[in-house]
C-alpha cells in the first residue's frame, strides 16, 4: 500500500454495493460505473439510477443459476462528484438465487473475470459469485462447461444491460473499474477503465479468496 491517504475515485464515478447472506453467511458484492459528467445533482437522481442498476441485475438473470440460498437484501451506491460532493442512494431489494438446493460451501464461488483496454502483469477486476451448486461442478474444484458458457452469458448481460443505463439527467453509463495505484504509488487522480467483457474461470475459488487461494 502506498504512503498517504488512498485518493477518492474520478469524478463521475458511482460504486454499488450488493449486499446479503448465502445461506445465513454475509455476502457481498461491488461494482463501479462512471456517468455522464455532471449528469446527476441529488440523491434522488441516484436513486432512479440505482433502480435502474437493480433492474439490470434481475433482467440479466446473473444469480438465476446459484443456490436459492443465496439472497441480495440490499443495494447501496455512493457517486463520487470531487473530494467533497457525493450523493448516497440506498434501498431494500429481495433477489435470489433459484435453484433448490443448499450450495456446496458459503464461501466457494464461481469468478467472473472482467476485460478492459487496460493491461498489465497481475490479476484483472473479479467478482466472486457465491452460492455455488453441486450441479455446477463436474470434479471437486472445476466447473462443468455447460455451467461457464451459462455463466458467462448472464455476466455479459449483466455488462450490457448496465451500460444501457439511461435516466432522465443520466444519458449515459459505462461499467468500470478503477485503478488507484501505478508503480507503487498514488495515481493522482486515479483513472477509470471500461469493462468490456467476462470471462469465467474454470476452477472455484472462494469469495474475494478470503480463505486462502484458490480450491485445490
Amino acid at each position: 500500500m502506498p504512503a498517504g491517504q488512498k485518493p477518492h475515485p474520478p469524478a463521475n464515478t458511482v460504486r454499488t454495493v450488493l449486499l446479503g447472506n448465502v445461506g445465513g453467511m454475509p455476502y457481498v458484492n461491488v461494482f463501479h460505473a462512471f456517468l455522464a459528467a455532471n449528469s446527476v445533482s441529488s440523491d434522488g437522481q441516484l436513486g432512479t439510477w440505482q433502480s435502474a442498476f437493480h433492474t439490470a441485475l434481475t433482467s440479466s438473470g446473473l444469480l438465476q443459476p446459484f443456490s436459492n440460498t443465496l439472497h441480495v437484501t440490499e443495494i447501496s451506491s455512493v457517486l463520487f462528484i470531487n473530494d467533497v460532493l457525493v450523493y448516497r442512494a440506498t434501498g431494500a431489494i429481495s433477489e435470489s438465487g433459484t435453484q433448490p438446493v443448499a450450495a456446496i460451501d458459503a464461501s466457494a464461488s464461481i469468478c467472473i473475470s472482467w476485460n478492459s483496454s487496460a493491461y498489465w502483469r497481475g490479476g484483472k477486476p473479479r467478482t466472486y459469485m457465491g452460492g455455488v451448486v453441486p450441479g455446477m461442478i463436474d470434479t471437486n474444484h472445476s466447473l462443468l462447461d455447460s455451467s461457464k458458457a451459462d455463466i458467462q452469458a448472464r455476466a455479459n448481460s449483466f455488462l450490457n444491460d448496465v451500460n444501457a443505463i439511461t435516466t432522465a439527467q443520466i444519458p449515459e453509463t459505462t461499467m468500470c473499474f478503477t485503478s488507484y495505484q501505478s508503480k507503487g504509488e498514488w495515481r493522482t487522480p486515479p483513472l477509470n477503465f471500461a469493462i468490456t467483457g467476462a470471462i469465467i474461470h474454470d476452477r472455484l475459488a472462494s469469495q474475494r479468496r478470503r480463505l486462502g487461494p484458490w480450491l485445490p
